[in-house]
């Protein structure tokens, strides 16, 4: 199955137009980005509506999904673990020091730091439209 990429790079920049890193991307390097997007988004989810093969089927909540997905391909964390999650959110700084005991250890109060999951918006709107994959055990 060929993928298709779900958005134009005209789409992507409509939808990341508050990222200036985004903007000054060139249009292969948006393009391999998008690509990438499109990858994750029919692997990870299964939306009933959507025909993955025709991107007119995806209404604008879910290209905009797309384009936020292929930002968050850009810096990286699109395709990555999530290092540094824990039940009580993202460790943002931890000191330590052995004479005179001093530690230190503070939390991302809210947002995607919160939960460790950078991607967790993006899936916030995908998940009204579609079912996730990632959640779903494989019996063997």
């Amino acid at each position: 199955m060929a993928v298709t990429n779900l958005i134009t790079i005209a789409e992507s920049d409509t939808y990341n137009a508050l990222s200036a890193d985004w903007l000054a991307l060139t249009d292969p390097e948006k393009t391999a980005h998008i690509f990438n997007a499109s990858v994750h988004m029919q692997a990870q989810w299964i939306c009933v509506d959507v025909e993955w093969d025709d991107p007119t089927t995806l209404d604008d909540d879910l290209k905009r999904a797309c384009a936020y997905y292929a930002d968050a391909d850009r810096i990286g964390v699109l395709n990555t673990a999530v290092a540094g999650a824990d039940k009580v959110g993202r460790k943002v700084e931890e000191t330590g020091k052995l004479g005179s005991m001093l530690k230190t250890v503070k939390w991302a109060d809210s947002g995607a730091l919160a939960s460790g999951n950078p991607l967790e918006s993006i899936d916030a709107i995908m998940s009204i439209y579609c079912t996730s994959l990632a959640n779903r055990l494989t019996r063997v």
